[in-house]
């Protein structure tokens, strides 16, 4: 079965996601997760120019919308943190990784407006 056919409808996608609250880290805890932990894969889901302004170091640069089709670059073993501008898109962003079978998703609590 592919990623795509275990997925359900989208409008009880859209329903989930209204309830889902992802776990969160602020920025000291991210930082100390990464230094704890170098299997963490940091995931900035902004647009492209977005990033262009800013960006942390370290970070790959999947935007949310190309997320689906580029899961392929992350392992699902591996500890995920996701960050945005404020973390509204990194929360879908931690929905979708979630349902497709990724176990330690974090999003980062505020966003890049946060991280300092």
């Amino acid at each position: 079965m592919s990623p795509a056919a275990a997925l359900p409808h989208p409008c009880i996608q859209m329903l989930q996601s209204l309830f889902y609250r992802p776990t969160e880290v602020s920025p000291a805890e991210a930082r100390r997760l990464m230094q704890e932990d170098r299997s963490v894969q940091f995931v900035d889901v902004r647009e492209h120019h977005e990033r262009m302004a800013r960006h942390i170091p370290g970070t790959l640069h999947i935007p949310l919308g190309e997320l689906p089709r580029r899961l392929h670059q992350l392992d699902p073993a591996r500890p995920v943190i996701v960050h945005c501008k404020s973390g509204a898109r990194s929360a879908a962003a931690c929905h979708l990784l979630e349902k497709m079978g990724f176990r330690q998703v974090y999003n980062l609590r505020g966003g890049i407006d946060a991280w300092g």
